[in-house]
């Protein structure tokens, strides 16, 4: 009985030790699932709230952005536009219209004497004959044509000039060549040609277009003459005067 009681006793501590052993390690399973659980949840949240932020942040910095430079870049094109306009408005304005007085220059002869056109007004008439080229056949025709014609050009009173694009050499040698008595007006620079709108495109190359301007006493352009007499261009511009 002894023993037997003995027995009974060891297995009962035995299987307590056992449930307590049991009990521990569930607990220890428990608390590492709780660890394992909050911590990935953390990550997951950071992580989203990062992720989040950032795109949404510089989605408004280049709307900003945007919205900066447009009202920027509208404000330039309407200067721009209204800059284009005021030079075209500008240009019309200067073009010279027959009634109206003469656009005003000044300038110097291939001999270095200065043109100033408005000090000829209340004195002399004026008559601008621009040609394209010196040296060129239909050219070199229509001034010595003026040339032929000096003395009916002196005895009416009328002051004659010529204007082309060319140099003073190309100009003193196309006088020199023919014997030419009327000043050529210096224009390199093509200002004289572009303010009587008597510019043209040749072969790639800006020239004068072929036309004279005759300018009254009183500084009035009174007629434009667009078809040259080569043969006596002098006559015709004394007939528009007449007229």
């Amino acid at each position: 009985m002894k023993i037997a009681s003995t027995l009974a006793m060891v297995l009962a501590l035995t299987l307590i030790g056992c449930g307590g052993t049991q009990e521990k390690e569930e607990g220890g399973e428990n608390t590492g699932g709780e660890s394992n659980d909050s911590n990935p949840a953390k990550a997951e949240n950071t992580g989203g709230e990062s992720n989040d932020s950032n795109p949404a942040k510089a989605e408004n910095t280049e709307a900003e952005s945007e919205a900066t430079d447009a009202p920027e870049s509208t404000e330039t094109e309407a200067t721009a536009d209204e800059s284009t306009e005021a030079t075209a408005a500008s240009a019309e304005q200067s073009k010279p219209v027959v009634g109206e007085l003469a656009p005003d220059f000044t300038t110097t002869t291939q001999d270095g004497d200065e043109f100033h056109l408005a000090s000829f007004r209340g004195k002399q008439a004026v008559a601008i004959v621009f040609f394209p080229k010196d040296m060129t056949s239909g050219c070199t025709k229509q001034l010595c044509s003026l040339r032929d014609g000096q003395a009916a050009i002196d005895e009416s009173g009328v002051k004659v000039v010529a204007v082309s694009f060319e140099s003073k050499e190309a100009h003193d040698a196309f006088r020199e060549a023919h014997g030419l008595t009327t000043p050529i007006l210096m224009d390199e620079d093509k200002a004289i040609g572009t303010l009587y709108d008597c510019t043209m495109d040749w072969q790639g190359m800006t020239l004068p277009a072929r036309k004279t301007f005759v300018i009254n006493k009183e500084g009035v352009l009174v007629k434009v003459i667009e078809q040259v007499d080569f043969d006596d261009h002098g006559a015709q511009i004394l007939a528009a005067l007449d007229q």
